[in-house]
């Protein structure tokens, strides 16, 4: 079946047409939509210039640095908290006695 020449361009007209109604319809839906705000610009960042400050020169006087002292011997023993798994110790104080330097 041989399609005529008249046919064919009249396939083309169609599909041109449609086309032409589609990009018009559209160009109307661009044209209602609300128009677009203006997007916010950012601000631009300021450059902070530093300031000046004073070079720090030494002292006069020397400063004394604090010299971690000795604590004296305690009399007493410390004692720690007992474990769950220690044995019962008796509950008398341990005396402490001092013995003399041996003399040479």
């Amino acid at each position: 079946m041989k399609r005529g020449v008249r046919s064919r361009r009249q396939g083309y007209l169609w599909i041109l047409s449609l086309v032409v109604v589609g990009s018009m319809i559209c160009s109307v839906v661009v044209m209602i939509r609300p128009p677009r705000t203006a997007p916010t610009p950012t601000p631009r960042p300021t450059r902070l210039i530093p300031t000046w400050t004073p070079t720090p020169r030494p002292s006069q006087t020397p400063t004394v640095t604090p010299t971690p002292t000795r604590s004296r011997e305690t009399r007493t023993p410390t004692r720690l908290p007992a474990s769950p798994t220690a044995f019962q110790q008796s509950q008398t104080e341990p005396t402490l006695t001092r013995k003399p330097a041996p003399q040479p």
